[in-house]
């Protein structure tokens, strides 16, 4: 019973996540305002990492659905292909534009973000209401 309630708030908090990942993307291409976020927000990424991974291991373990493994995957890939990507273009700008995002970049982080986002909520709905499509899903 008990890890029933944990799996239902990780879809509440993946939505809670999701909605937080939309909002912060305005702010991170904000030169200054995103450099200062991203490093005293880092922890909270960092602990949804350790979250999904944890949940992605009860998962495996207590045998659920793969329909239910896509957030946790999903989230873990995008941790590390999202670090990978930062440094890499972080270290580009950090040379060349002295920590300045064009607005084309920008433009495209805020609206790939949302996108994505979109996807998360209706997704971790999806799964809170127990339905994908029109097949029925048991805890």
């Amino acid at each position: 019973m008990k890890r029933q309630k944990l799996y239902r708030w990780f879809f509440i908090c993946a939505i809670i996540y999701a909605a937080y990942k939309a909002v912060m993307s305005f702010f991170l291409v904000i030169p200054i305002v995103g450099q200062i976020l991203s490093f005293f927000l880092f922890p909270i990424p960092l602990a949804w990492l350790a979250f999904s991974i944890a949940i992605l291991v009860l998962f495996i373990k207590d045998k659920f659905p793969k329909v239910y493994l896509v957030l946790p995957i999903y989230y873990i890939t995008g941790f590390v292909l999202s670090f990978m990507f930062g440094v890499i273009y972080g270290m580009v700008i950090g040379i060349f534009t002295m920590g300045m995002i064009d607005p084309f970049t920008g433009i495209f982080i805020i609206i790939t973000t949302c996108i994505l986002a979109i996807f998360e909520i209706i997704y971790a709905a999806l799964i809170l209401t127990k339905t994908i499509g029109q097949v029925k899903l048991e805890y």
